[in-house]
């Protein structure tokens, strides 16, 4: 599996942070990737709506989030403005920012 994600937006937006980065499965030992792979399934991930028309109300700002998931020759990418409100997605978000 492999996922790329990437932050993009803000108010104080960094170049660096709109880089997109990768992580492969295959390259995490066994207990970090079944990690990833079950916050992905708890996210129900491949099951998200790819965009989200507008962000919420009061985050004109806000940080967007790009993630694309390979896996078995699917592919999907879901994008979500911060805060993120699907808690699910937002562990996701939380365990690649770990790994920056």
């Amino acid at each position: 599996m492999r996922i790329s994600w990437k932050e993009s937006g803000g108010l104080a937006a960094f170049p660096g942070l709109s880089r997109p980065r990768t992580v492969d499965t295959d390259d995490l030992g066994p207990d970090a990737r079944r990690e990833i792979e079950d916050l992905l399934a708890a996210a129900h991930f491949f099951e998200l709506t790819a965009a989200y028309n507008g962000a919420p109300t009061g985050t004109r700002d806000a940080r967007t989030y790009t993630i694309t998931v390979e896996d078995g020759g699917h592919s999907h990418t879901v994008r979500r403005p911060d805060p993120l409100e699907d808690a699910g997605l937002a562990a996701v978000v939380r365990w690649l920012r770990a790994r920056r």
